[in-house]
């Protein structure tokens, strides 16, 4: 659950649109200061479980609602780690076919400026060989040069429930 940033302006606004998340619940208003300003704010909060003062809320219309949305956002939980879990495997065996494909194409580039040489074809085997090493050399220099940034993670909410008559 994270809150969202709060603006100040002038009393009149800016006029920027801002795209929300189809799952965002959102509270703003605006607030008069004393100097004659005014504040806009909003307020938001993602994910499967609402922040307390509106969890408690739930409770005033049903008091197994909470139980119900705790147990949801388990399960959303669940299916959130069985999705990384999916991800980073396909990412894997992606991984590895790819080095299992330069391998074999390293191979055949050096067989084939192998086999120019020995027909007597240098220069053909020397450009050959040379634009191979510099195909498998690239990427290597490329990554040294402009490392890619770390990926964003999207931060989840932890839930931990205690069953009652155990313990």
């Amino acid at each position: 659950m994270s809150k969202g940033k709060r603006r100040k302006s002038s009393s009149t606004p800016a006029k920027k649109q801002v795209d929300l998340p189809p799952d965002a619940n959102l509270k703003a208003g605006r607030v008069s200061l004393p100097d004659g300003k005014t504040v806009d704010y909003f307020e938001m909060f993602r994910g499967p479980l609402p922040p307390p003062e509106v969890f408690a809320k739930y409770k005033e219309i049903d008091p197994r609602i909470i139980e119900t949305v705790l147990k949801l956002a388990e399960k959303e939980q669940e299916h959130a780690h069985k999705m990384d879990e999916r991800a980073l495997s396909a990412q894997s065996v992606a991984f590895r076919r790819g080095q299992t494909y330069a391998f074999f194409l390293a191979l055949a580039t050096i067989a084939l400026t192998g086999y120019l040489a020995v027909l007597g074809k240098y220069a053909a085997a020397v450009g050959f060989g040379g634009a191979g090493i510099a195909a498998f050399v690239t990427p290597f220099i490329r990554n040294r040069l402009f490392p890619s940034p770390p990926p964003e993670r999207e931060h989840r909410a932890v839930v931990h429930r205690k069953e009652k008559g155990g313990e």
